[in-house]
C-alpha cells in the first residue's frame, strides 16, 4: 500500500491530487479538520488534512501510464524512481505509524460523559497517553454516578504512594541537604526558605554553603539571607573550600548546600558538580524542577540530573500555573516523591507542601458536569 498525505481548504481540492499521484483507484482512509492558529483559538481558519491510499497494483499501472507519456531517457528514469521509491517508503513508513497514533488517540468510541472527561485531562494538561489510561480504568469500574469521585479515587491509589515517601523525618539528627537543578528554576530563594523553616519554625543551627561561583549575585543574595537569619553562609570557589566549609559547620544540625544551575546537556560540568557531594554524605539531595517546563521537555533533564540520584524533587513556580495536569505527569512519569512545592518569590513564606489530595483537587476542581 502507497500512502500520501495532503493538505487542502476543503476536501474536494484533494482529490484530483490524488488521482494525479496514485489513480483514480486511490481511496482516502483519513480526513481530519483542523483549525490554523488564530487569536486565543478564534478566528482561525479551517484547512484539511487527508491521507489517501493506493494497494500496489493499482500505483504500478498509473505510474507505467505516467511513465509512458514521458521521453526522459531509460536510465535517468530508472535512477529517479529508485529514488522516488525509497522516498515514498520511508514517508509512508512515517505516515502509518502516525494514523495508528492517532487512532489510537481518537476517543470516538467513548460515551458522552466519558469523552467529556477526557477532553478535561487533556485540556488540564495531563498527556494523551496518562489521560486515556485514566479514563479506561474509569470505565473498567463501571458505572455513571458520581464519576469524578471515582476518577479521584483512581488517581489517588496512583500518587498517594509515591507522595508519602516524600517526609522528612522530624528527628534531633543532624541533616544535610543538596539542591541541584537547570539554570531558572529558582534554587537560591527555595534554599533560603528551607533554611528560614529550618531556622525560625523547628529552631535548629545550621550552616548555608553555596557553590555558586558563576553569579556573584547568587552568592550575595545567600549571604543576605543569611545575615537575616543570623546563619554562617560559605561560599566555596573549589573542593578545598568546600571541605574547609563543611568542617567548620560540622556542629550544625541542618547544612544546605547550594549550586549554580547546569544545562543538561553539559554533562561534564555535572560530573565535576558531582565531586562536590561526593566528599559529604548528603541526606537528601533535591532536583528542583520548575512546573511550567513540559514533561516532554523534562524528561531528558530528569535524566540527566539523575546522576545525582535524588532523593526526591521540588517544584517551582506553581504559581505562574492555571492548569495542574502537569503534576500528574510528573509524579507517574519520574515516580518520585515532591517534598515541596514554591509558590512564588516571598522567603520565607512561598512555600508549602501539598498532600496527593490537594494535588488532585487543583487538577480536578475546574470540572463541571
Amino acid at each position: 500500500m502507497r500512502i500520501k498525505k495532503y493538505i487542502v481548504n476543503k476536501i474536494d481540492e484533494a482529490k484530483p491530487q490524488i488521482i494525479r499521484d496514485l489513480g483514480k483507484d486511490a481511496i482516502i482512509i483519513h480526513t481530519n479538520r483542523i483549525r490554523a492558529k488564530g487569536i486565543k483559538g478564534w478566528f482561525g481558519k479551517h484547512y484539511y488534512e487527508i491521507l489517501a491510499a493506493t494497494d500496489e497494483k493499482s500505483q504500478k499501472e498509473h505510474t507505467k501510464h505516467h511513465l509512458n507519456k514521458q521521453s526522459s531517457p531509460v536510465s535517468e528514469t530508472k535512477n529517479s524512481e529508485l529514488e522516488e521509491i525509497k522516498e515514498q517508503l520511508l514517508e509512508n513508513q512515517k505516515l502509518l505509524n502516525s494514523i495508528l497514533n492517532d487512532l489510537d488517540h481518537i476517543p470516538s468510541q467513548l460515551p458522552p460523559v466519558y469523552n467529556k472527561i477526557y477532553k478535561f485531562l487533556l485540556n488540564e494538561g495531563i498527556n494523551q497517553d496518562k489521560a486515556k489510561k485514566l479514563v479506561n480504568k474509569l470505565r473498567e469500574k463501571g458505572g455513571e454516578n458520581d464519576l469524578i469521585q471515582s476518577l479521584k479515587k483512581i488517581m489517588l491509589k496512583e500518587i498517594q504512594p509515591i507522595l508519602e515517601k516524600g517526609i522528612i523525618p522530624d528527628e534531633n539528627k543532624i541533616f544535610r541537604f543538596g539542591l541541584v537543578g537547570p539554570t531558572g528554576v529558582g534554587k537560591t530563594t527555595t534554599i533560603a526558605k528551607l533554611a528560614a523553616h529550618s531556622s525560625l519554625n523547628e529552631k535548629k543551627s545550621l550552616g548555608l554553603i553555596t557553590l555558586d561561583n558563576f553569579r556573584i549575585a547568587a552568592a550575595e543574595q545567600l549571604k543576605v539571607y543569611g545575615n537575616i537569619l543570623d546563619v554562617p553562609v560559605y561560599v566555596a570557589n573549589n573542593l578545598e573550600e568546600y571541605e574547609l566549609a563543611l568542617k567548620r559547620l560540622n556542629d550544625k544540625e541542618r547544612i544546605y548546600v547550594d549550586t549554580a544551575g547546569r544545562s543538561h546537556k553539559n554533562l561534564k560540568e555535572l560530573q565535576e558538580l558531582k565531586k562536590y557531594f561526593d566528599k559529604l554524605s548528603l541526606d537528601f539531595v533535591f532536583l528542583v524542577l520548575s512546573v511550567t517546563t513540559n514533561i516532554d521537555d523534562l524528561i531528558p533533564i530528569y535524566k540527566t540530573f539523575s546522576l545525582f540520584n535524588p532523593t526526591g524533587l521540588i517544584l517551582t513556580k506553581l504559581d505562574e500555573v492555571d492548569r495542574y495536569g502537569n503534576l500528574y505527569n510528573i509524579i507517574t512519569h519520574f515516580k518520585k516523591p515532591i517534598y515541596y512545592f514554591t509558590t512564588g518569590q516571598n522567603v520565607p513564606d512561598d512555600i508549602e507542601v501539598l498532600t496527593a489530595e490537594d494535588i488532585i483537587d487543583k487538577i480536578l476542581g475546574g470540572y463541571h458536569v
